[in-house]
C-alpha cells in the first residue's frame, strides 16, 4: 500500500532493490542505501514490533467497553 507500483528508493529514483527478509529492509542496487518497509509512518521509532501495535488496535477495535493501559500489554 505504501508503493502501489512497487518500491521506488526516494533518493535516487531507482526500482531495483534487494529485500533482506531477516532485518525486513529492502536496499537499492545503486545506491547501496536501505529503508524500512514503517519509515514514513506513525510507527517509525518505535520500539514496541508491528506484531504488538496489530494486537493493541485489533483489541482496542473490537472491544464494546473500555481498556486501560496495562490490559494492552
Amino acid at each position: 500500500m505504501k508503493w502501489p507500483n512497487d518500491f521506488i528508493y526516494p533518493c535516487c529514483g531507482n526500482d531495483h532493490y534487494y529485500e533482506m527478509t531477516r532485518r525486513h529492509l529492502y536496499e537499492c542496487t545503486q545506491c547501496k542505501k536501505q529503508t524500512l518497509v514503517i519509515v514514513g509512518t506513525l510507527f517509525h521509532g518505535s520500539k514496541i514490533s508491528l506484531l504488538r501495535w496489530s494486537w493493541a488496535i485489533y483489541f482496542l477495535s473490537s472491544d464494546k467497553g473500555s481498556i486501560s493501559a496495562p490490559e494492552t500489554q
